[in-house]
């Protein structure tokens, strides 16, 4: 905590729905399966969605015995999906303490609210969030039995995922328990010279409402579940200082917790360093 607020005050002295048809099927799992809590375990497969005529696989990777719950693990802009799971011990880790993972493969989405008639062309086929919210989340949850609202279920993301992660955690306190957030730009207002976020949102002057409505950082006093939120001080890609204000502004209304390691940047590393302290955040909200 008082690393926290040391970079707070550092820093203050420096300073909808508008998709394309869209279909689900679940591949063949083998015949092997085992019951627990009223979820039958197979082995590990995959789902397949498409939007707007592009497919999007989801990756479900389940535990030896039992389920505990389901994490719904977010990959960063355009970072192969499973790459989190093969650079750190976050899913060997997961996978032993009875969690499934669910893990789509959503290649460069910006997790927008819309697709706007501003949006470029190149973005215009990645999924929005209430295509993820309504398509994948409860096509996920009726084709695994993953990811109900009376199940245990968490959300973790890294970079843009970790975005996501948030943005879902805001829109869907009845599915998660927790969240955690690696990396990420919560408030997209502060970075309004993106060409990233203005392709997808347009210019920051001319639509200031609609740039902030696309991040939580303007609804932290509605927002409902637990978050973890770490953030390495040397990141060169998102500045750290979009953690350190939103833990500063979000813990005064919802319980969190924070971690910002002084030489960490932007990296599998860092993320990989943080795999047990995620878990434990999430096994402290079920214990």
């Amino acid at each position: 905590m008082k690393h926290t607020l040391f970079f707070i005050v550092i820093l203050a002295m420096a300073c909808q729905l508008n998709e394309g048809s869209d279909s689900q099927q679940s591949s063949t799992s083998r015949e092997d399966e085992r019951t627990s809590s009223g979820i039958q375990i197979h082995d590990d497969t995959t789902l397949h969605f498409s939007f707007r005529g592009q497919p999007y696989p989801v990756y479900i990777r389940y535990p030896k015995d039992s389920i505990r719950g389901s994490i719904l693990l977010l990959h960063g802009y355009d970072l192969p999906p499973l790459q989190w799971c093969k650079e750190t011990d976050f899913c060997t880790k997961a996978l032993q303490r009875g969690y499934a993972l669910v893990i789509p493969d959503l290649k460069k989405t910006n997790y927008s609210l819309s697709v706007y008639p501003q949006t470029i062309q190149q973005y215009r086929h990645y999924p929005t969030l209430p295509w993820i919210r309504d398509s994948l989340l409860k096509g996920a949850e009726k084709l695994s039995g993953l990811l109900s609202k009376e199940a245990i279920n968490f959300v973790a993301g890294i970079s843009t995922g970790a975005r996501g992660a948030g943005l879902l955690a805001y829109y869907e306190p009845d599915r998660f328990t927790a969240c955690a957030s690696l990396s990420v730009d919560f408030d997209i207002t502060k970075m309004s010279d993106s060409f990233l976020y203005q392709g997808w949102f347009g210019d920051f002057q001319t639509y200031p409402e609609r740039w902030k409505n696309e991040c939580i950082a303007y609804k932290c006093k509605y927002y409902q579940v637990p978050t973890y939120i770490a953030h390495g001080c040397k990141d060169k890609v998102s500045p750290v200082s979009q953690s350190l204000m939103m833990y500063d502004s979000l813990s005064k209304y919802v319980y969190c917790r924070s971690r910002f390691p002084e030489n960490a940047g932007h990296d599998y590393d860092f993320w990989g360093s943080e795999s047990s302290a995620i878990l434990d955040f999430f096994d402290q909200q079920v214990n």
